[in-house]
């Protein structure tokens, strides 16, 4: 059985695909299949289909024309002939768009691991190259902060990692937390850490709440206003702690938002090491109906360009608690080996993130739960595929 975040991972994928089905479902078709069903269903495949086919390496173009054709010609002869599908029967993968200014939350359980898992989804759409280039570089700077703070300080898991995820026209932010505790208390500690790494980069709000403290300190005109809940009893930890907190949340410097571009940009445009990886990131483009083949020249070029405001103005419309865009999904993966640690006050966990940020407990409140999912994606639209020119693509390639 694979592991709860990889389980997350496809269920994520099952909530936003237009077409996917899950292991529930594929089960139950398995009833209806017989070997009479398969030989016809191969006998209808062959009659009419679409090709798309990538030929990566040491092969020049007329060559690999030749192959197409000769294998093209192979089918065609061998079954009796075919005909291409109708360019509007051509399956076109889409992803649903989340709804606008909601919280998404889909639930599943599972009796083989321990561990549960958390994956928080902040999707924005739709994809654009400078957009995906400003999620890298976001992806980048949450990566080491996102260990640090959720693994390392809070223990929430050994399993934390945060990444961009791009698909079929869609994108966002994937942030990932394996590990014993309560995914609806992770909830609350994931929000926590991304209202945090705003303050972290603007400098603007200095607050621990990260040390599980209900207390908030932000700067006024002559100083600084401090509110702390039960602050006597406190102090000690409180004073202990203020300094490693003050110094978290110090300005960004632009030194490190240019140490941060250029790992982004190393990494994208490093050499694969295997012919296969770079094959495999071609197919992504072909898959994905994007065709962009040079995407990551494209994208380091933009992110060379980025500033921290460029950041911040994306973080407040798509990725902070209150962004007018915020379309977010939390797929909840739960063992039902383990009901975590005692000391997972979920609703005190909420009420507590709503006091740093201001922000009312009604209004986290009102999540959306998944119960029924075909009714759920009737309700939403569909992302346009990216619009692109096939031919211009693969002549950036030579």
């Amino acid at each position: 059985m694979e592991q709860p975040f990889h389980q997350a991972v496809f269920y994520l994928k099952l909530v936003l695909s237009e077409k996917k089905w899950s292991k529930e479902e594929l089960l139950i078709a398995m009833n209806d299949v017989s070997l009479d069903g398969l030989i016809q269903y191969i006998v209808n495949f062959f009659k009419s289909f679409h090709i798309e086919a990538l030929i990566h390496g040491n092969i020049d173009q007329q060559t690999s024309g030749s192959l197409i054709k000769s294998l093209v010609e192979e089918i065609k002869q061998g079954r009796g002939g075919c005909e291409p599908i109708n360019k509007k029967e051509s399956l076109q993968f889409k992803e649903y768009q989340l709804p606008n200014v909601s919280t998404t939350i889909y639930r599943r359980t599972q009796k083989t691991h321990i561990n549960s898992t958390l994956l928080t989804f902040l999707q924005v759409g739709p994809r654009s190259s400078r957009d995906n280039a400003i999620l890298s570089l976001l992806s980048q700077i949450f990566q080491e902060p996102s260990f640090d703070i959720l693994r390392t300080k809070e223990q929430l898991g050994y399993v934390v990692f945060c990444s961009c995820r791009r698909e079929c026209g869609s994108h966002g932010l994937r942030l990932i937390v394996q590990g014993l505790k309560d995914p609806k208390f992770v909830i609350w500690r994931v929000e926590n850490f991304i209202h945090h790494m705003k303050d972290a980069m603007s400098a603007k709000v200095y607050d621990a709440t990260l040390i599980n403290l209900n207390y908030q300190l932000q700067p006024k005109a002559h100083g600084l206003e401090l509110k702390v809940e039960g602050f006597n009893e406190k102090l000690p930890l409180f004073l202990k702690m203020l300094v490693t907190s003050l110094g978290v949340m110090e300005k960004m410097s632009d030194e490190e938002l240019r140490s941060h571009m250029e790992s982004v940009a190393t990494k994208r445009l490093e050499k694969p090491k295997k012919l296969k990886l770079l094959t495999d990131k071609y197919w992504k483009e072909v898959t994905d109906r994007s065709y962009q083949f040079n995407r990551d020249e494209v994208e380091v070029a933009i992110i060379r360009k980025l500033s921290k405001k460029d950041l911040l103005d994306f973080h407040s419309q798509w990725i902070s608690h209150n962004a007018v865009g915020r379309k977010v999904l939390h797929v909840l993966v739960r063992s039902e080996l383990c009901d975590g640690p005692p000391e997972c006050d979920i609703d005190a966990e909420m009420k507590k993130f709503c006091a740093t940020t201001g922000t009312a407990v009604r209004e986290m409140r009102e999540q959306n739960c998944v119960h029924n999912l075909n009714e759920f994606k009737a309700r939403l639209a569909l992302y346009e595929l990216d619009k692109s020119d096939i031919e211009a693509q693969v002549a950036a390639l030579k």
